[in-house]
């Protein structure tokens, strides 16, 4: 739970953007009724939910437009090594947006500004008129805004799990203050990004001259000062570039856009309306968890997200919605985890198994990542996602092989 600041009033603010990409590239692929993808969706509206059980006074969203940014003007190479967005992921963004709408929640939206820098002016703004936020977002760029009045909500597996950046948690975490994680950028980089950082400069490394001295301007400014010899001569050859890297990843925070607290507050809120949306895209169980008010969290627990395979046998291109009791899916990370994952299934009667591509092409796709059921228990091993911390494939594969290559247990 997110710690009650001082009779302050709350504001939460919603990273559409990095949720929904998170929420696709974190989830197995879910099919609505039509057979169209809504895994993102589904895990944003999880989020949201959850956004929403903290009871704040006022909720907004900003999701990206596109166009070219003052970061592509100033790095020719910023995110220029994204591969292009899927299309079954393009396609969920509207989705979202009207499912935003229909909780009453107001967008901001600026076109060539990304949706970071549109929450960070809006953070400072609230901050100005004496309001405490929250940014729920799908990554860490958010940790630089975090102060005693701005906390990050965020994703720790899947969507499900969530860990709340305060101050402290971010001093805890990475030994500098949140402020300075933004330098931690500069001189490490972001491979996400494509923000080049300096080479050759780990993130242990960076800590300790972070906490020498204090920021990136300040090291490159003293680098005489550095001990060893070759940090010091990547420092001279490429001081401007971590220079660079730390603008290209500085949340800019003033954006010609008014945080506006006539919309968006409870008197905004439609739950009628979000409950039909919901409902008709399929998502019956998060239908059944929007609450009657936001003071009302009775029925805002984390929904279901997987479902086991049918047990007729029959097999299916993707899992079905809302047709497992609801619980947490297992997201494994561990390759020990992937080994105990196999001994059980060896002495199971039979398990459900889908391959998750990140592509289309399902000869040619590279793996995404491997769904396993025995009975309700729905386990996920991510083998290629982006932006999320994965497991090694063949490794995952040695460890399953001899049980998916025995003639016992069946699977489905």
């Amino acid at each position: 739970m997110v710690p009650e600041p001082e009779k302050k009033q709350r504001l939460v603010l919603i990273d559409g953007h990095s949720l929904v990409y998170r929420a696709f590239f974190a989830l197995p692929s879910l099919t609505d009724r039509e057979g169209k993808m809504v895994n993102a969706a589904y895990g944003f509206t999880s989020m949201l939910l959850l956004a929403l059980q903290e009871h704040p006074d006022y909720v907004l969203a900003s999701f990206d437009l596109g166009g070219v940014t003052f970061r592509h003007q100033q790095l020719a190479q910023y995110k220029a090594t994204r591969r292009p967005t899927p299309g079954e992921l393009t396609a969920q963004f509207p989705i979202t947006r009207d499912i935003v709408r229909a909780f009453g929640i107001p967008i901001y939206e600026v076109r060539g500004v990304e949706a970071d820098d549109v929450i960070g002016t809006l953070v400072t703004q609230a901050r100005a008129r004496g309001l405490h936020s929250t940014i729920v977002t799908g990554d860490l760029d958010a940790l630089q805004l975090v102060d005693d009045d701005a906390f990050v909500l965020t994703s720790k597996r899947g969507v499900s799990e969530t860990i709340l950046y305060t101050p402290e948690r971010v001093r805890d975490r990475y030994g500098l203050e949140p402020v300075q994680t933004v330098d931690l950028k500069g001189l490490v980089g972001d491979v996400s990004d494509n923000i080049p950082g300096i080479r050759g400069i780990g993130e242990k490394t960076a800590i300790k001259l972070i906490q020498e001295f204090g920021s990136v301007e300040e090291l490159v400014r003293n680098r005489e000062r550095v001990t060893a010899p070759k940090v010091r001569k990547l420092l001279d050859e490429f001081g401007e570039q971590a220079l660079l890297s730390k603008r290209m990843a500085t949340i800019v925070r003033d954006v010609d856009v008014e945080l506006d607290l006539s919309r968006g507050s409870a008197r905004d809120y439609r739950p009628d309306a979000a409950r039909t949306l919901l409902a008709d895209l399929g998502f019956r169980s998060l239908a059944a968890r929007v609450p009657a008010t936001w003071r009302d969290s009775s029925t805002m627990s984390a929904p279901p997200i997987l479902a086991p395979p049918p047990s007729n046998g029959a097999t299916q291109p993707t899992l079905a919605l809302e047709t497992v009791r609801a619980g947490a899916v297992a997201v494994l990370r561990e390759q020990a985890e992937v080994a105990a994952l196999a001994r059980r299934l060896g002495s199971a009667e039979r398990f459900g198994f889908q391959v998750v591509l990140a592509d289309e092409l399902p000869r040619k796709g590279r793996i995404a990542g491997l769904v396993v059921a025995i009975g309700d228990e729905v386990f996920y091993l991510p083998t290629a996602h982006e932006e999320e911390r994965c497991l090694p494939l063949e490794a995952v594969l040695d460890d399953l092989r001899p049980v998916l290559t025995a003639a016992r247990p069946a699977k489905m």
